[in-house]
């Protein structure tokens, strides 16, 4: 066996949060330090040739701070010295075992760096190194070339990296600073100060450590060891008391217990001293804290109701710890959530079950919003931290508790689009409406209060869809929905299997999600806002020409594999060709669809910025230059002659009406508000919309549909809108 064996080091750094935001792994996104060889050119290139810093390493010893070392060493004459956060072995997975077989006698060490260095090949004077791109070195570059082995080390190196990227947090343990760079403070035992801070004598002796440890080996002999302060001073001492306390339960027989924890406990609580400094620093908090409900009400203009201290507390859990019933319903009046909770995840509830305040535990299940299970820190609920006591204002929290666990659990579901569902609270039974769905989802999705305008509750079918008003209550409407099936359109009833949507509001204008999208990019919004605007993509109401459709499912394509070989999204793209391009375009001859997006997704591996996100709003603000983007479509029939009519979609927004071919996806006639005059006989049971164009009197559109009075309804909105504000949707 050698008593050696030759290592690679491959020193690597990362762009800025790469790993944190995103688990696809790009070559591009980190650089590998290369050390160019003696041989200063390629015989059949006339470039440098680079390779991996190589030396080699002995068996029996610790190879991460050698390695370490040998790279301060190597690079500390120009830049001060590469010094690394740790060296990892890279384990080769099985995609790589070919490599493993080829190169068994040499290892593979991981150096990341957590600063970015500038190392330029000419500046070096005992080694040429630099750092170049991974993806570079892989791929070739004009200025240098690599090594054989070193290519081979690199292609082990980016499929280690690739398995961490899909690894949840491994990346930011990888790269993350030594945990010695990362204490801010350290105190020595003076006995083992290290030689070079040692204190020294005038006649050499170590004195600081050697007294310590004179002391420690004394002290090591006894048992106990009292050290007496005066002891030696030779001063006169009298023991004298501070203070006495008599135990005022002395010579009186058994005490009864109870009584005196009783005592105690409202000594203690009539004699809390509040921090004055605290008291001034957040008001509301001390006037929970009292009890005094005008003082709240008072400072309710300048303070918030959900405002939390220094101990993150809210005002509404000093009022429930010191059982102030008043203070706690002025709280949640005000819009105090009686779910808010403290730096121990405990809510109001909590607090009042573990004080034994019944009265507010009754306040807080009567409101609509109360979580009764809610856990803290130690998975404890409210019932937990009371249902053990024997005093009868815990026993009746705990019963109150218990009666609120036991009523039937209601829940409704909420789908989104592009899969998932969220599951919330009926806070008032069937009553409960929109308004509250939709702030329990903003809340659900960590969503701001601005995309609360961009999103509603939609009640859908297979033929059906309605967008719900804030005031309509979604249970009731499920129930009712047979007959608005039956009212509204030509299908069977019992076949429509009506759920509740979140997804985007009709009503809201273009230009506000417009400026919403650039002044917040919130993840989760753009995904929803995504997903829908693709699912009206392949259902073919977002009409595109077909040069577009190439470069927008090359978007997709790449959304849906990420950073791949050119041969690996051909087979993806073939495979699940109908997720990328439109249904109706699939029937159309002649085109080779998956040559054509591949041309395209070439270009795309070009452009290395790229990121997920990105493509996202690309395509989302591809979609909203379309005319008949945000559009809430319905089902009816366009009569072009006395005997011919033709299926069609009817798409109502802010700029007007859009009827698309049911069979074909061609848009027939997109007609704006500011264009047409238009005219819903109620009395037609026919169920008739007439739209007249203001050029030509004589032109006259006929729509059949059994919601043509809900498509009156929402086009007089819309327009009315438009003229208020003097711009149209997609202005």
């Amino acid at each position: 066996m050698p008593s050696s064996v030759e290592v690679g080091v491959a020193v690597v750094q990362r762009k800025s949060n790469v790993g944190s935001v995103t688990k696809e792994f790009h070559p591009c996104h980190y650089q590998v330090m290369l050390v160019e060889t003696m041989v200063t050119s390629h015989a059949n290139f006339g470039k440098p040739v680079c390779s991996l810093p190589k030396f080699p390493l002995q068996h029996n010893i610790v190879p991460q701070e050698v390695i370490l070392d040998y790279l301060y060493l190597m690079t500390r004459d120009k830049s001060g010295g590469i010094k690394g956060e740790r060296a990892i072995r890279v384990h080769l997975s099985s995609d790589a075992s070919g490599y493993r077989d080829s190169f068994s006698s040499m290892g593979l060490y991981c150096v990341p760096l957590n600063h970015k260095y500038n190392v330029n090949l000419e500046k070096s004077s005992t080694a040429h190194v630099a750092f170049v791109s991974l993806d570079d070195a892989l791929s070739g570059n004009s200025k240098f070339t690599c090594t054989q082995t070193t290519l081979t080390l690199l292609l082990m190196l980016k499929i280690w990296l690739a398995e961490k990227h899909r690894q949840d947090g491994s990346i930011q343990c990888i790269f993350r600073i030594r945990a010695e760079y990362r204490i801010s403070i350290c105190i020595n035992n003076p006995v083992f100060i290290p030689r070079s801070k040692e204190q020294t004598s005038i006649d050499g002796r170590n004195t600081a450590n050697f007294d310590a440890l004179t002391k420690m080996l004394a002290i090591e002999k006894c048992d106990t060891v009292v050290m007496n302060p005066l002891f030696g001073s030779d001063l006169l001492y009298n023991a004298k008391s501070n203070v006495v306390v008599s135990n005022i339960y002395w010579s009186r027989g058994i005490p009864d217990y109870p009584k005196i924890i009783a005592y105690h406990k409202a000594a203690l609580e009539s004699k809390r001293d509040m921090d004055p400094v605290w008291a001034r620093n957040y008001p509301i908090h001390k006037c929970a804290f009292e009890g005094d409900v005008a003082g709240i009400n008072a400072r309710l203009s300048q303070f918030s109701h959900s405002m939390k201290d220094d101990k993150s507390a809210a005002p509404i859990h000093y009022a429930a710890w010191r059982g102030h019933t008043e203070a706690v319903v002025a709280l949640l009046k005000a819009g105090c959530s009686p779910n808010i909770t403290n730096k121990d995840l405990q809510t109001p509830l909590h607090i009042a079950a573990k004080q034994g305040h019944p009265q507010v535990v009754n306040v807080l299940l009567e409101d609509s919003d109360i979580d009764v299970n809610p856990q803290d820190k130690t998975k404890k609920t409210p019932y937990d931290l009371c249902y053990n006591e024997t005093e009868p204002e815990f026993l009746k929290a705990a019963n109150l508790l218990s009666a609120a666990m036991d009523r039937p659990s209601q829940k409704i579901e909420i789908h989104l689009m592009g899969g998932g569902k969220k599951t919330l609270n009926l806070t008032a039974g069937d009553n409960t409406t929109v308004s509250h769905f939709k702030e329990q989802m903003l809340r659900e999705l960590d969503m701001p209060e601005s995309y609360g305008n961009i999103f509603s509750i939609w009640i859908c079918s297979q033929n059906l869809e309605l967008q719900l008003k804030l005031n309509h209550k979604p249970v009731i409407q499920l129930h009712k929905w047979k007959p608005l099936v039956r009212m509204m359109t030509e299908s069977d009833p019992e076949l429509e299997k009506p759920i509740l949507e979140w997804r985007r509001n009709a009503k809201v204008n273009l230009q506000e999600e417009k400026q919403l999208l650039m002044q917040v990019q919130h993840e989760v919004g753009i995904q929803l806002l995504f997903h829908e605007a693709s699912h009206r993509y392949i259902s073919g109401l977002y009409i595109f020409n077909d040069q577009s459709v190439f470069a927008i499912a090359a978007g997709l394509l790449y959304i849906s594999c990420g950073y791949c070989s050119v041969a690996e999204a051909r087979s993806h793209c073939s495979a699940n060709l109908s997720k990328f391009v439109p249904t109706v375009k699939l029937h159309i001859r002649g085109t080779n669809w998956v040559k054509e997006i591949i041309a395209q997704y070439k270009l795309l591996l070009e452009e290395r910025s790229l990121d997920m996100q990105t493509l996202k709003l690309q395509f989302i603000r591809k979609c909203q230059s379309l005319q008949v983007y945000g559009s809430a479509f319905f089902n009816g029939t366009l009569q072009l002659r006395p005997n011919q009519q033709t299926l069609c979609h009817i798409g109502v927004n802010g700029l007007g009406i859009h009827l698309i071919n049911t069979t074909n996806k061609a848009v027939n006639q997109s007609h704006m508000y500011r264009d047409i005059n238009w005219y819903h006989p109620t009395e037609d049971s026919n169920h008739r919309l007439e739209i007249r164009l203001k050029s030509s009197s004589q032109t006259t559109i006929l729509l059949h549909t059994k919601v043509a009075g809900l498509i009156d309804h929402l086009m007089k909105k819309m327009s009315n809108w438009q003229d208020r504000n003097g711009m149209g949707h997609n202005e």
